[in-house]
């Protein structure tokens, strides 16, 4: 077994790190994670998929059904169930007294591209 650079085209996502790659069926969904920006800044970024399709390597970032996605996120799990892809808790930007360590579930469809915010019960 040894390594290969391979050769893809297309629109490839941005440099990141603790974002999500998951497989489901002949496609890579890459998800989320932060890019260093400068000095301790990061920039958090969206759930938005980029799609990998390993039979042709030719990256795309499908357009996201309108509303209002998940907010941007690293360090998040993402698990394939049936047709939606699972995403859970992750880290984000903290804006004032805003929670930025996560314990909400969102799915996300990749036939219709839309996202949506599940119901969690609160740990007892």
């Amino acid at each position: 077994m040894a390594w290969s650079l391979l050769k893809v085209s297309g629109d490839a996502p941005k440099a990141r790190g603790g974002h999500t790659m998951t497989l489901v069926e002949r496609n890579i969904i890459v998800c989320g994670g932060q890019q260093h920006t400068a000095g301790t800044k990061f920039e958090y970024l969206p759930l938005d998929p980029c799609v990998l399709n390993t039979e042709t390597l030719v990256w795309e970032r499908p357009r996201v059904a309108l509303g209002k996605g998940p907010i941007a996120r690293a360090w998040h799990t993402a698990t394939a169930v049936d047709e939606c892809l699972l995403f859970f808790g992750g880290r984000g930007e903290k804006k004032g007294t805003a929670k930025y360590i996560f314990n909400d579930l969102q799915c996300f469809d990749p036939v219709y591209y839309t996202h949506l915010t599940l119901p969690t019960t609160p740990y007892v």
